[in-house]
């Protein structure tokens, strides 16, 4: 009986042991989901004129510290290698290196992204600044790859992107085009991300369902717009793009876009909190998501643009 008792109790004791253990799995697991959507980024324009300037540098490190935001995206790399020489590591490299690892050790930053329309850039630019340190908090975790294939204007005969790009590369000016030379270069970019272990991502504004997939199977996470005046309205203009990314059949990182201008939510922003914004797409997303959808992790939000947002 006494051995029986002591087998009884050690059972007891290891079942204890196991639920507390199962008990620790789940919390850790839905701590990494709901650490998953705590993404909180900003578009930063004119970080050239910041970027070295103490006053300036604390505004913006204080702001998002103020208001959430753990992530910040700078726009127009090849200015700031222009003018600060992010790629020298005695000069520039070091102004912007101790930027990121202050951001990131005193201000919540986990996120540094730096975006640019071509793959030269990330390659010639972001990956050589990053290859230059070896303390990998100071680098630049995410290339944003921003190019507007889908711009009628940009990509016809005499626009920017025919010019600048279509006509050299051998690619016909207009939007079919200009996703065959953003295929090459998203796949390009990609490739050279995963070479220093950091995220790829674009941006992007009315994909057909064909592209969607495309790009859903080429990078880590996808940046899509929903600029308008109401947030309440947000889920159901996205919808059908938040579908055919579902479509690819793998789990796909979504980070939404609001945009902070008079033209879309910069009223809104006098009489609400930034966070309600995010409360409306996830109530509406989780409420209603179809089939496809599941596919998806809405890892958080992003503003557009740091100059144009309310303070």
């Amino acid at each position: 009986m006494g051995v029986a008792f002591s087998f009884t109790m050690n059972m007891k004791k290891y079942l204890i042991q196991f639920f507390i253990l199962i008990d620790s799995v789940i919390t850790v697991t839905a701590f990494a989901q709901s650490n998953a959507r705590n993404y909180k980024g900003i578009y930063v324009d004119g970080f050239d004129k910041i970027l070295g300037n103490k006053v300036k540098e604390d505004s913006l490190l204080n702001y998002c510290k103020s208001n959430g935001f753990n992530a910040l995206t700078t726009y127009r790399t090849k200015d700031i290698e222009k003018k600060i020489h992010i790629t020298n590591p005695k000069t520039g490299g070091k102004t912007l290196s101790s930027f990121i690892k202050r951001a990131k050790n005193n201000y919540g930053i986990i996120s540094f992204a730096m975006s640019s329309e071509q793959y030269e850039t990330f390659k010639n630019v972001v990956y050589k600044y990053n290859a230059s340190l070896k303390d990998t908090s100071e680098r630049v975790n995410v290339f944003n790859f921003e190019f507007e294939y889908w711009n009628r204007h940009s990509t016809a005969v005499d626009g920017y992107y025919c010019k600048k790009y279509l006509q050299p590369s051998g690619c016909s000016c207009d939007t079919a085009g200009a996703f065959k030379f953003y295929r090459k270069q998203m796949k390009s970019i990609d490739s050279l991300a995963a070479k220093q272990h950091v995220k790829s991502e674009v941006y992007v504004g009315k994909p057909t369902a064909g592209q969607a997939l495309v790009i859903a199977n080429t990078v880590d996470r996808v940046l899509v717009d929903i600029y308008l005046k109401d947030p309440a309205k947000a889920y159901n203009r996205s919808t059908d793009r938040l579908t055919s990314f579902g479509e690819a059949n793998k789990k796909i990182t979504i980070i939404p876009i609001w945009g902070s201008t008079d033209e879309f939510m910069g009223e809104w922003q006098n009489s609400h909190p930034l966070s309600d914004a995010d409360k409306h797409f996830m109530n509406d997303f989780n409420a209603n998501k179809n089939k496809q959808q599941q596919n998806l992790t809405i890892a958080g939000f992003q503003w557009y643009k740091y100059s144009t947002m309310k303070k």
